[in-house]
């Protein structure tokens, strides 16, 4: 699972075509508050799929963190899914499409 989007590169003013964004890491602190498990996931951006499944490195990378819902029965054993889910709903992200 992964998604591509047109990403804005900030620091160079441009806006990349069919950027492919892969969560390539996710860990959470199993010490539960009132909302549910913290959850911290790291992205990085390929240039497209073709460049990931070709080994090319990354081009950039963005860390983000989010509260695992342990109360929904159809993803709440799915961290990737609802990082994925969350990913989605950044700035920059939502207009993502699942690749």
């Amino acid at each position: 699972m992964a998604l591509e989007l047109d990403y804005e590169e900030e620091k160079l003013g441009v806006t990349l075509p069919n950027v492919y964004a892969k969560i390539a890491r996710a860990s959470f602190s199993n010490m539960e508050n009132d909302d549910g498990v913290n959850v911290e996931y790291m992205v990085k951006l390929y240039k497209n799929e073709e460049a990931k499944e070709a080994g090319e490195h990354p081009f950039g990378g963005k860390g983000f963190s989010t509260t695992l819902n342990i109360g929904n029965a159809k993803t709440q054993y799915n961290l990737l899914k609802q990082c994925y889910l969350h990913l989605k709903t950044m700035e920059g992200f939502t207009e993502a499409i699942d690749s």
